[in-house]
C-alpha cells in the first residue's frame, strides 16, 4: 500500500504546483513542467531525496578475457591516457565512463536511449582495447578490470534490471521514490517495534535502497514529509499557500 501511496503523494503535489488546473497526470519527482504554487522549499526537499537515490560511487567490473583472441589497432584518448595514468587502467576507464555520461546527460528521450545502447558496446570494446594495450605494454594478461562509477547502488541496480526491459521502468524517478518511500515507512515502524504488512513489508531485498544509503534517503524524506504534510492539510483546509 505504501508504494501507491507513495505515488499518490509526488502526483498530488504536482497537482498542487499547478493548482489542480492542468489537467495533467504527472508526478512532480519528474522535474518536468513543476508548476509555480508548489513552495520552493518542498521541491528543494523532493530534489534532495533524488539526490539521495542516485549519488554515490559503485563498484564494477567487466570481462576482458576476449581481448586477446584478436589483432588491435590502438587508437584513441584512451589509449593516449596510459602513459598519463601510469598504467591504471581502473582509473582510465573510470574517467572514460565519466566523459561518456556527461555526452549522454545532454541527451533525452529515445535519443538517449539509442546512445545509451551503443555506448555501452562502445565501452566493451573500449575496455578489451585497453586490457590488449596493457598485455602489449607488460605482459600481464587481465580477465577482469575493476572500475567504480557514479551512482548509487540502489540506482545503479535499477539501471541493470531495466537493460531487461523494452523501456524504463525500475530506474524512473517516480518508481525509485516510491520505493525509498515504502523502505521510509518500514524502517519508521521497525524503529517502533510495529510491523504492518498491509502497509508495507520486504523492503529489505536488492531492489530497495540499503544500509547507509538507506538511512540517508530516510532522513531525506522524513525531512520533506516535515514540510509537505502541513503544507498538504493546510491545501485541503483552504489555507493560504504563505502559511508554509
Amino acid at each position: 500500500m505504501c508504494h501507491e501511496w507513495g505515488h499518490a503523494l509526488d502526483h498530488f503535489l504536482y497537482d498542487c504546483s499547478h493548482d489542480f488546473q492542468n489537467g495533467s497526470l504527472a508526478f512532480l519527482s519528474s522535474g518536468k513542467s513543476i508548476g509555480n504554487i508548489l513552495p520552493a522549499i518542498i521541491k528543494e526537499k523532493i530534489q534532495a531525496v533524488l539526490d539521495a537515490c542516485k549519488q554515490g560511487k559503485v563498484a564494477r567490473v567487466i570481462n576482458v578475457e576476449n581481448a586477446y583472441s584478436r589483432k588491435w589497432y590502438f587508437y584513441g584518448g584512451v589509449i593516449d591516457s596510459y602513459d598519463v595514468f601510469k598504467g591504471n587502467i581502473s582509473n582510465i576507464l573510470e574517467s572514460h565512463h565519466t566523459s561518456l555520461c556527461r555526452k549522454l546527460d545532454t541527451l533525452s528521450g529515445a535519443t538517449k536511449t539509442r546512445m545509451e545502447r551503443k555506448i555501452e558496446k562502445e565501452f566493451e570494446k573500449t575496455a578489451q582495447m585497453l586490457a590488449a594495450y596493457h598485455y602489449k605494454k607488460t605482459g600481464e594478461k587481465l580477465s577482469e578490470i575493476p572500475y567504480q562509477v557514479k551512482g548509487s547502488v540502489y540506482f545503479d541496480t535499477a539501471i541493470q534490471l531495466d537493460k531487461k526491459r523494452t523501456k524504463k521502468y525500475w530506474s524512473t524517478n517516480h518508481e525509485m521514490f516510491a520505493r525509498a518511500f515504502e523502505a521510509y515507512v518500514e524502517s519508521a515502524l521497525l524503529d517502533q517495534e510495529h510491523r504492518n504488512d498491509y502497509l508495507v513489508c520486504d523492503t529489505y531485498s536488492f531492489v530497495y535502497p540499503l544500509g547507509e544509503q538507506r538511512e540517508y534517503l530516510n532522513r531525506s524524506i522524513k525531512s520533506l514529509m516535515e514540510v509537505a504534510v502541513p503544507y498538504i492539510i493546510n491545501s485541503i483546509q483552504g489555507v493560504g499557500n504563505n502559511e508554509l
